[in-house]
This record gives structure tokens, C-alpha cells and sequence, in this order.
């Protein structure tokens, strides 16, 4: 795994039972997973900022930017020296569309492959999230998982933890040229 790039995959979380995720993967390693509770946007980002700073070589991050990832996607993108930023969002389509319903849904295929030869941390919440999401069928026969809401309405806890990782695999799904973007100093207005 030495001579692959270091991903950060992030799940943001707000408030309640979900926690936010920060996912360190390089190659066929998950070095570590770090569950946070209760951290806002910049705080998350703060948190990100200081792991980029004591791990060297992380080529990028990929972080979920849709509800309560838009805090995090604006903050990361005023803060200064970050690696490459990907902000996810889930339902767009799949770059296999003809297997995949969704993004995600392509994300967490090539997560169930790489797990083949893939080592990740003696974690049983990890596990037990990692087998806990159910799947089926759309009309055109791709795979498409069941979302978070109709998992928490029958009683399953939201898997951050392998969303968390299933986001570290998208810089590998995409074809397209990727540019970072960066904010300009707020212009000050004349009175």
C-alpha cells in the first residue's frame, strides 16, 4: 500500500445518534477511522486542517457536500494549504450507469471489491454497518441501496462508518478533470 495515495474520506454528521467520520485509506489500507459527535462545519473542517498538517502526502479529500455537508464544503474551501477537495454528492449518476443507479451506489460496489484484499481496522461497529445495508433493483436492473431515512425508519443506525470509507473510493470513480476552487477576499463596500 506505501506507493498509493493517502485519501481522506469524510461522512459529516450535525446532531444526534450520527457521528461524523474522518477516514485515513491508502491502497488496499484503512489506517484509521475517527467518529466524531456533535462537531459543526468548521469545527470538522478545523479537524481535517489539523490531519492534514500531522499526516504528510494526502493527495485528497473527499467529503460528502450535500446537507449537513454544505458547512463543511464552505469552510474547507477557505481554508489555505488543503490537498485536492472532492465534494461528493450522492445522487448524481453513476459513472457505470449501466450497473449502478447512483454514485453512491457505485461507490459502495467498488468498496465491496476492494474489501476482497482490502485491510481495514478490528472495528465491529465498521462491520456490522458494512453488512447492514440492504440493496435492490431500479427498472434498468442497476443496484440501488437503500437510503439512510428508510434504514433509520426501520430501526437501523445510519452507517457513517462505511459511508465514510465508501467515499474514499471516489477519486477512483471519476473521469473527469477535477479543479480546486478557490475563494476570493471579501471585497470591502464603500459607504
Amino acid at each position: 500500500f506505501a506507493g498509493h495515495a493517502i485519501v481522506l474520506g469524510v461522512d459529516p454528521a450535525r446532531f444526534g445518534d450520527d457521528f461524523s467520520v474522518i477516514t485515513l485509506r491508502q491502497g488496499l489500507k484503512v489506517h484509521y477511522q475517527i467518529s466524531l459527535s456533535g462537531f459543526d462545519g468548521p469545527e470538522l473542517a478545523g479537524r481535517i486542517v489539523e490531519i492534514c498538517r500531522q499526516e504528510k502526502g494526502i493527495s485528497c479529500i473527499a467529503y460528502d457536500a450535500n446537507g449537513n455537508g454544505a458547512d463543511l464544503d464552505s469552510a474547507l474551501r477557505r481554508a489555505p494549504d488543503l490537498p485536492l477537495l472532492i465534494p461528493v454528492v450522492w445522487g448524481i449518476p453513476a459513472k457505470d450507469d449501466k450497473h449502478y443507479f447512483n454514485q453512491r451506489s457505485e461507490a459502495w460496489g467498488k468498496m465491496r471489491d476492494w474489501l476482497k484484499d482490502g485491510e481495514i481496522p478490528d472495528d465491529d461497529a465498521l462491520i456490522d454497518e458494512l453488512c447492514s445495508l440492504d440493496y435492490g433493483y431500479d427498472g434498468l436492473f442497476r443496484i440501488q441501496l437503500q437510503s439512510k431515512q428508510d434504514m433509520k425508519k426501520n430501526g437501523g443506525k445510519s452507517p457513517d462508518k462505511a459511508d465514510s470509507l465508501a467515499i474514499s473510493f471516489i477519486p477512483e470513480l471519476i473521469d473527469r478533470k477535477l479543479v480546486v476552487a478557490k475563494v476570493r477576499p471579501p471585497q470591502r463596500r464603500k459607504v
